[in-house]
């Protein structure tokens, strides 16, 4: 995974997230909102950086956004590479 992809967040209470890919801990994937992803494209500084822990990301697949109604047992886990 490269900084900047999409990815696809199981939040609390199962809702889908869409998020921009950061960087890769050890336990958790940083990730970033769209408004975050330009901030850090331009080289700003940015406070809109979290962490989700890496059982909850998944790839992103095209035409899914926030909210989305997700069989979360059929997703792909995201990889840390």
């Amino acid at each position: 995974m490269q900084q900047g992809d999409k990815v696809l967040l199981r939040a609390w209470g199962d809702h889908a997230l869409v998020r921009r890919f950061v960087e890769a801990g050890e336990r958790v994937a940083y990730v970033t909102d769209e408004e975050g992803f330009k901030a850090i494209s331009a080289n700003e500084p940015s406070d809109r950086v979290i962490g989700f822990p890496w059982e909850d990301v998944f790839e992103f697949r095209a035409g899914l956004a926030d909210g989305a109604a997700i069989e979360w047992s059929a997703e792909k886990s995201a990889t840390r590479h």
